[in-house]
Formats: structure tokens, sequence, C-alpha cells
């Protein structure tokens, strides 16, 4: 294998981490909004509930 096969896989590896990260990253944030928004609807828990399913 040769230096530029290797530098390939390398970025290739870099990309795919990246995209994992920013993939996480959104579905935390979604989380977040998730909690924020229960806590703003606290009379009704079974609307949240509804919402997840």
């Amino acid at each position: 294998m040769d230096m530029s096969e290797q530098i390939n896989k390398n970025s290739i590896f870099v990309d795919k981490y990246f995209e994992m990260h920013s993939f996480i990253n959104e579905m935390l944030s979604l989380f977040d909004n998730a909690k924020c928004f229960a806590n703003a609807i606290h009379k009704d828990n079974e609307f949240i509930t509804f919402l997840f399913i």
C-alpha cells in the first residue's frame, strides 16, 4: 500500500467520524428541545407521551 492510498483510507474514516459526530449532536439538540417542550407542558403528561409514540 503506498502513501496516498493510506491517506485516502484515513480521510474516509475522518469523514465518517464527522458525519456521525454531527448526527449525534443533532440528535442531542433535538432531545434537548423535546425536554424543554415537555417542561413547558406540565399539566398534561399524556399529550407528551402521545408525541413520542
